[in-house]
């Protein structure tokens, strides 16, 4: 048996690089001493392995000390000079560097640092499932997700939500995405799993919209205009959930000029639903 475990790993140039790469990455999380194990066949004195499980812990903990010290740097500099008097909630704050110690680079470090820049301004805006959740999520899915978020309209509250109708999502595939990630972010909790829809016949007058910065209003169509509108059928779009709205409050995008306007044609065009500007960054 042994020597049918060797054939299948043979010496040479490959296994040497193979191993060299595997020591090389075991080396940042857990010191050269452990990383060494893995092509090394002695290894040293009979008490090694307490000293070699002592420096592990010790250099793993350094990085994640190295993120929490980062994290609060930044976080100095996104803090808003009128922070609430109210405390930040102890058991919040644990949770929170146990959430964050892991974090691997400055896109993350800075998503944390706002989290607790805005936890310090408005005490129990963040809960700690938001704090879990981004804590798992891969650097492509925190990515993907931050793309994602410059194509988001919000309701006059501030809520956040995406047009997810085929006509519509067109418009997002003009400015270039490759990915379709409406399920995966269902799956992981960011977008609601039920769709919504806009239809002429619900939408109260006065209903409004926001997208980078800009407010949009729905008008009352004429009689007759929206003859070719079925009674049911309307703009389907998902909302954030309460964990991707909360995250995408510390995500800054850049917005896409001539995106809103497309959707909006759209809109009018489809059914019925036709908006208006009625404030824009220049007017404030």
């Amino acid at each position: 048996m042994e020597d049918s475990q060797n054939n299948l790993m043979p010496d040479g140039p490959d296994r040497t690089l193979a191993l060299a790469k595997l020591v090389e990455s075991m080396r940042s999380v857990t010191g050269s001493e452990t990383a060494a194990i893995a092509s090394e066949k002695s290894v040293g004195e009979a008490d090694s392995i307490q000293h070699r499980s002592r420096a592990r812990v010790e250099h793993l903990e350094s990085l994640r000390q190295a993120n929490i010290e980062q994290i609060l740097r930044l976080a100095g500099q996104e803090i808003d000079p009128s922070v609430s008097e109210d405390p930040v909630d102890k058991g919040w704050l644990i949770h929170f560097f146990e959430s964050a110690k892991n974090s691997g680079d400055d896109l993350e470090h800075r998503i944390w640092a706002r989290l607790l820049a805005g936890e310090l301004a408005s005490p129990g805006g963040f809960s700690k499932r938001s704090l879990s959740t981004l804590s798992l999520m891969d650097r492509w899915e925190l990515e993907g997700f931050i793309e994602w978020c410059a194509f988001a309209f919000a309701f006059e509250s501030g809520w956040r939500f995406m047009f997810d109708d085929d006509v519509l999502r067109r418009e997002m595939w003009t400015y270039g995405r490759d990915r379709d990630l409406t399920h995966h972010f269902v799956n992981i909790g960011l977008l609601s799993a039920e769709t919504s829809q806009l239809r002429p016949s619900s939408c109260s007058k006065g209903l409004r919209l926001r997208y980078s910065g800009k407010l949009y209003e729905i008008r009352t169509e004429k009689a007759g205009s929206m003859e070719h509108v079925s009674a049911e059928s309307g703009a389907s779009y998902r909302r954030f959930t309460a964990v991707g709205q909360q995250l995408a409050e510390v995500i800054r995008t850049k917005s896409f000029y001539g995106y809103a306007r497309s959707v909006l044609k759209v809109l009018d065009k489809e059914w019925s639903l036709r908006f208006e500007v009625i404030e824009s960054p220049s007017d404030t």
